[in-house]
């Protein structure tokens, strides 16, 4: 007989409970959806009407009140611009939210006129983050009028002045936090920066540039199209840039959703194709693990050109090629991510994991090395630095846990330390640096001391919060479905989590090729069988022999199978008697 059960695989803790008042302002709703929005940060009946059946645009922005600081005038120079022919450049960045801004502004501009409109995408490898200097010089000698920025530029104060040297007009619109001082463009464009009433502070670059582009047609509307054409375009980057999916983020992305489904581009078309996902069932999972990963990767390994040529096509050979190709250097990125996974946890002691656990390589690839990171720090619950080792200095990425602030350590590094670190930046959770060769096991030295210091004894076990505890009998597919009225899911806004006590196991059996993951049967009070799968715990399997009570983590989730729709429980985690 086992004489334990398996070790569970989180600290499993519950959301806040529900108030007196909270009960009161959202009575109109059943009372598991009524704990799910508070969960969400929605308090209020109209909120919840909000989150519930809006879709599209929420504020207008042009508003006299609460519309962006300084959009009127962006759009004058835009149409400006338009009027006298000039050309126009739109200056992005190289991941999936840069590419899709620079998609929406490069079509609307060249729809209404602007016909010589091109898009910048910096190189990851020679140029770096946002506004460069000599991007600037090579966009003035090829006649360029007007540069706007999308998703950069908010901290590109010596870049701006360049470009009034240079006597290029310059349009900053980003979503970042400004520095202390707001760079001196002609425009910016940025509801973070002081002053500005803009009420969504939490918009992605593509969010900014379709505000834009509904700016522009609301000051000259056209006939045969309307920026809600381009929906579809800012769900994706708003998506897979990880911005809470709540206020206008989860209404852009909700109307984005239904037009990706019914009138989906050729991009898309063909990346479906591609990736083998169903156009019908598109949703935020299938932007944020089929779509953007692909989107994101040539911008990793090379130039992300190429995932913006895929989507601007015009027609599906040419998508299918540029799909294809998009496809390819995913392909090369898993490969790279996994080398870089495989390696650094080669390098970790085994008889101690740091409390940060860092590695560096002259074969990690430069623009992988975060992916690497995120990989490592979810495997082993740790604050990671995983570096690119070149020349003369190492470029790294850091991810870290809930425990830990990366950039608060960088902070306390560069003002005990200083020059240790050449740059940084970054927030919480994922930060960047670069580090001479010759500072880098210092470097190691002196984040692994803030660490141990910060994290004494702090259990190292990562949390899962859930949302209420459900006996079995609340457990059907009429509670699945809703449920699904909280989608679109994602930051902010997570798929629901629930807990299921002292669940009766009528069979388990362990099933997958390598028969790591686990099929299990739970017996209901009422005689039903729920069915449940948890993916790499077949390990309970054993105790499952000896014992028929267990605690569930999961999700709810329809399962399909020869016509017949029932009710299957995701399991996340399985404990017994969790707290």
């Amino acid at each position: 007989m086992t004489k334990s059960a398996p070790a569970s695989l989180y600290r499993w803790v519950p959301y806040p409970a529900m108030s007196a008042d909270d009960l009161s302002e959202l009575a109109a709703y059943p009372r598991v959806l009524q704990k799910l929005l508070r969960v969400r940060g929605v308090t209020t009946r109209r909120q919840a009407e909000v989150f519930l059946t809006q879709s599209g645009s929420l504020d207008d922005p042009l508003d006299r009140e609460r519309g962006f600081k300084n959009m009127p005038r962006a759009v004058r120079m835009i149409w400006d611009a338009v009027d006298r022919h000039e050309k126009i450049a739109v200056y992005g960045d190289y991941d999936v939210d840069g590419i899709t801004a620079s998609t929406i502004l490069v079509q609307l501009l060249r729809k209404i006129g602007a016909v010589d409109t091109i898009s910048y995408i910096p190189d990851r490898f020679e140029e770096g983050y946002g506004l460069n200097k000599e991007a600037l010089k090579a966009l003035s000698e090829r006649g360029i009028d007007l540069v706007i920025t999308v998703d950069c530029g908010i901290r590109s104060d010596a870049e701006a002045l360049y470009a009034k040297e240079l006597g290029l007009k310059l349009i900053i619109s980003d979503h970042h936090e400004p520095g202390e001082t707001i760079p001196e463009a002609d425009v910016v464009i940025c509801a973070k920066q002081p002053g500005d009433p803009y009420p969504e502070k939490n918009l992605a670059g593509v969010g900014v540039a379709y505000k834009i582009a509904e700016a522009v047609l609301e000051a000259r509307p056209q006939v045969g199209f309307e920026a809600r054409d381009w929906t579809d375009i800012a769900a994706i980057g708003t998506v897979a840039d990880i911005v809470p999916m709540t206020e206008e983020n989860r209404a852009l992305v909700k109307d984005g959703l239904r037009r990706l489904r019914n009138q989906p581009r050729y991009a898309i078309q063909a990346l479906a194709e591609t990736a083998g996902f169903h156009i019908a069932d598109i949703s935020t999972q299938t932007i944020g693990f089929g779509i953007a990963p692909r989107l994101n990767a040539p911008g990793r390994l090379d130039k992300a050109g190429l995932s913006f040529e895929l989507m601007m096509s015009e027609n599906l050979s040419d998508a299918r090629s540029l799909a294809a190709a998009v496809d390819q250097k995913n392909a090369e990125r898993k490969d790279l991510t996994t080398f870089i996974q495989t390696k650094a946890a080669e390098s970790i002691p085994k008889e101690h994991i740091p409390s940060v656990i860092c590695c560096r390589d002259k074969d990690f690839n430069m623009g992988i090395v975060g992916l690497g990171a995120a990989r490592i720090s979810d495997a082993y619950y740790r604050p990671t630095v995983i570096g690119a080792f070149g020349e003369t200095e190492t470029r790294a990425s850091a991810r870290s846990i809930e425990e830990f602030s990366m950039i608060e350590a960088l902070d306390e590094i560069n003002e005990k330390w200083p020059g240790l670190l050449k740059k940084y930046g970054g927030h919480w959770k994922a930060a960047g640096l670069t580090v001479d060769n010759d500072n880098w096991d210092e470097f190691v030295q002196r984040i692994n001391e803030i660490a141990d210091r910060k994290l004494a004894g702090v259990q190292l076990t990562p949390v899962r919060h859930y949302d209420m505890e459900l006996t079995s009998a609340y457990a059907d597919l009429d509670l699945v479905s809703l449920l699904e009225s909280l989608e679109p899911l994602g930051e902010g806004n997570p798929e629901p989590l629930f807990v299921f006590r002292d669940l009766k196991v009528q069979w388990a059996k362990r099933i997958g090729k390598d028969q790591s993951h686990l099929k299990v049967a739970f017996a209901c009070d009422d005689g039903r069988l729920i069915d449940g799968i948890a993916f790499g715990q077949a390990e309970w399997c054993e105790w499952f022999k000896y014992h028929d009570r267990v605690d569930v983590l999961c999700k709810l989730e329809k399962n399909t199978y020869r016509d017949e729709t029932k009710l299957q429980l995701q399991i996340v985690d399985l404990g017994t008697r969790m707290t």
